[in-house]
């Protein structure tokens, strides 16, 4: 947990990905209803920061230092251009200029309305 929580400083700072490892790692069920209804916020980034370095056993010194240390992205892996062996090709995406025929309904007339006075 302590390392899954260090990575996420080092790497993340997301709001969104803040929110998972609360989610996943928290026992505070009143704080992750509240995340789960209200909107993201420079406030709930800080209180979920808050709440991961109290999680995560780490110091006010040591989280201070981490948050001004620059993120260090992840290297993605670029997929190769070539199609793997046993996975199907990519769909062929239609010209801009044709247009998918719109399905025709049989124009229906509405029902005569009926006067209810006596």
């Amino acid at each position: 947990m302590k390392e899954a929580i260090l990575n996420y400083f080092r790497s993340d700072r997301s709001y969104n990905g803040g929110v998972a490892l609360v989610m996943k790692y928290s026992h505070k069920l009143g704080f992750k209803r509240m995340l789960n209804l209200q909107h993201e916020s420079d406030y709930l980034l800080g209180i979920v920061h808050e709440e991961l370095r109290e999680l995560g056993g780490i110091t006010s010194a040591e989280f201070m230092r981490l948050t001004r240390l620059p993120i260090v992205k992840q290297e993605i892996p670029v997929a190769s251009a070539q199609p793997q062996q046993g996975s199907k090709p990519a769909a062929a995406i239609p010209p801009k200029g044709k247009k998918k025929n719109p399905s025709t309904k049989p124009a229906t007339k509405s029902p005569k309305k009926v006067s209810r006075k006596k």
